[in-house]
């Protein structure tokens, strides 16, 4: 399988150093491509890696960013209560990226303005982490995105700092994004951004699907769309690993 998947890997790197260039001197365009959009996890899934690949002007820089999908995270924070450690105050955050990660040369986004970093969410520093909580003050509300933050990149969903753009020459670029094992399904959106000047001079979108395969999907499948059947058959299971173990003991 791996053997197979690097050279898919290796026929796309060499079709993107072919094609692109010609793209780039016919268009003057900027263009992107993954070498898979599909991420399957089957039993076993120990992580996954999808490379990046693209073309650009030759005076441009590139920022990529991939995020998704949007989910609602409680933070709590726990304090002692009567010698107990006890749930004490929490705050709900919306829209928060199960994953996040980007690409991008330190250089140029000391270059960027703040509003544009801002607005095209380039950085942990500018995901626009709201909280639920009117009642509590900016200091409070500071310390829960960074408990946010900081759990996500333990879990290695977010980033400790920008991944590196592999410049193969003035126009062809690559970047590997790695995905743990505890990635979650759904769609996720590559967007990459050609850079001159401090502006944004050219944008492209990819989608990046990750979903389940194998026994796995049909049983993630029942448990989410069919709990009542996924709830009895694992209660006839229980009842007939049961009933099998009396019979091997009352023989012995």
């Amino acid at each position: 399988m791996l053997f197979y998947r690097g050279w898919a890997l290796l026929f796309a790197f060499v079709f993107v150093l072919l094609s692109f260039p010609l793209l780039a001197q016919e268009q003057n365009d900027f263009e992107i491509d993954l070498s898979r959009d599909v991420i399957e996890i089957s039993t076993g899934f120990t992580g996954d890696r999808v490379t990046v690949f693209g073309t650009k002007l030759p005076q441009a820089d590139v920022i990529l960013i991939i995020e998704g999908p949007s989910r609602d995270v409680v933070i709590r924070r726990k304090s002692q209560v009567l010698g107990f450690w006890m749930n004490t105050k929490s705050v709900r955050f919306e829209d928060v990226p199960a994953f996040y990660d980007f690409a991008a040369d330190t250089q140029v986004l000391e270059k960027l303005d703040g509003d544009l970093i801002q607005s095209t969410r380039i950085g942990l520093d500018y995901l626009n982490l709201s909280g639920t909580d009117e009642d509590m003050d900016a200091a409070s509300l500071s310390r829960f995105q960074g408990a946010l933050v900081q759990n996500k990149q333990i879990q290695e969903l977010f980033p400790l700092g920008p991944k590196k753009i592999d410049y193969l020459s003035p126009r062809l670029f690559r970047v590997d994004f790695t995905f743990p094992s505890n990635i979650p399904r759904g769609s996720y959106r590559l967007r990459a951004l050609q850079m001159e000047n401090g502006s944004i001079t050219a944008q492209r979108n990819r989608i990046l699907t990750v979903q389940q395969q194998g026994l796995s999907a049909k049983v993630n499948y029942y448990a989410a769309n069919r709990p009542f059947l996924y709830g009895a058959f694992g209660v006839l299971m229980a009842v007939f690993i049961g009933w099998g173990a009396t019979q091997v003991l009352r023989r012995d």
